[in-house]
């Protein structure tokens, strides 16, 4: 039995050692299966990477400009770019919440961006360093169609609804300081373009809907930034008034037709509100600014000044070289220069091969003392959003 026993146990410590060989072989074959599976995931992941993480080169130029952009419809998508004359990008830092980017201000270096769909808000101070902010302390509520500087705070209109019971669409007045407190709000009776201020009065400007008989009217608003006093007029049908500029007692506001072709530049008392004159302009003026105290009509193709004798758009113009179907959607003054952005309407983004960029747009840069103009290429990585851009200079 014991020779039983042994053989037994002779033949059994054979069947193990088989076993155990084959087992360590069959582990080690698992160890490969499992390493060659995750390298090709890792491989796999690398690929999706590579293609849906722009590579470009960082820039390391002097900044020159900011770009803000936001998507349309989405609030996580939004952010600020740092870029050099060249458009090489130098940083790219998120900012979560931005939606629909596209209200804007810039007064001393300090610049304000707002979302109109979106009540989340981008201040950018002289220095670069940025804060955002919701209107009312609540990111419930509608976006801005206006937005400026006001004591250490902000001034600005939000969007509203139609009101039946004032048979008109209604904006709100916000005026918030920089704790954040709310001194004013107020429903006004405009659905509101744009806003400027002289420091004692805002000068709201857009158009007034009836909408028993569907009728819009242009509309220029006055309200007092201590005494809250509110004087309107309304002008003319089928027009829409835009970005007004105060200058020499005076307010000068673009106006469009229905379909946002530019018509008019009038000029209105800021006393009484009372039209003192209008003049009719080419369709390619789009926005109004203000050059050391003198303004000036801005278009896709040249910048013009604006006389008072006779009212209307002087000739000495410095020209520009733009795309095929530009439009101007920003314009921004630096001391003696208006900058601005130029995009295309056609095409807005365009991708730049091998670089992991797309082009937005021409930032354009006018010396209105020189008549010289620069342009840098307004970039940004493939994978951001280019539904609205703004742009402002990187410092004053």
């Amino acid at each position: 039995m014991l020779t039983v026993s042994v053989r037994i146990d002779d033949r059994f410590g054979k069947h193990r050692k088989g076993t155990t060989r084959k087992m360590r072989h069959c582990h080690k074959t698992a160890i490969a299966i499992v390493a060659a599976v995750s390298a090709a995931v890792i491989a796999a992941a690398s690929l999706i990477v590579w293609y849906l993480v722009p590579h470009y080169e960082r820039s390391n130029e002097p900044a020159a400009y900011r770009i803000i952009y936001s998507a349309m419809l989405e609030s996580n998508k939004g952010g600020v770019l740092t870029i050099d004359r060249r458009g090489g990008i130098i940083a790219d830092e998120r900012v979560p919440e931005l939606q629909d980017v596209s209200v804007y201000s810039y007064e001393n270096g300090e610049f304000i961006a707002g979302g109109q769909r979106s009540n989340m808000h981008l201040i950018i101070d002289k220095d670069g360093v940025m804060r955002s902010f919701h209107l009312l302390d609540n990111p419930n509520y509608s976006g801005v169609m206006s937005i400026g500087p006001y004591g250490g705070g902000v001034v600005a209109v939000m969007n509203g609804n139609d009101s039946p019971e004032d048979d008109s669409y209604l904006n709100l007045l916000v005026v918030q300081d920089g704790a954040g407190k709310v001194t004013e709000r107020k429903k006004l009776k405009i659905y509101t373009e744009g806003q400027a201020s002289d420091g004692q009065h805002l000068f709201i400007t857009g158009h007034e809907l009836t909408l028993s008989s569907n009728r819009y009217q242009g509309k220029i608003i006055r309200y007092g930034l201590s005494d809250r006093s509110v004087k309107a007029q309304v002008t003319d049908d089928a027009l829409l008034y835009l970005r007004p500029v105060v200058w020499n007692n005076h307010v000068l506001v673009a106006g469009t037709d229905m379909n946002g072709t530019p018509r008019q530049i009038d000029m209105f008392d800021a006393n009484t509100l009372e039209r003192t004159d209008s003049t009719t302009i080419s369709s390619d003026f789009q926005t109004l600014v203000i050059v050391a105290g003198k303004p000036w009509a801005v278009g896709t193709r040249q910048i013009c000044p604006v006389i008072k004798q006779p009212f209307g758009i002087g000739n000495q113009c410095i020209s520009m070289t733009t795309g095929s179907s530009p439009y101007v959607s920003q314009a921004i003054v630096v001391d003696t220069r208006i900058v601005m952005l130029v995009r295309e309407s056609l095409n807005p983004a365009v991708k730049v091969p091998a670089r992991g960029v797309k082009q937005v747009g021409i930032i354009a840069d006018a010396d209105t003392t020189t008549g010289k103009v620069s342009t840098t290429p307004a970039l940004i990585p493939t994978n951001r959003s280019s539904d609205s851009i703004l742009i402002t200079p990187a410092a004053p």
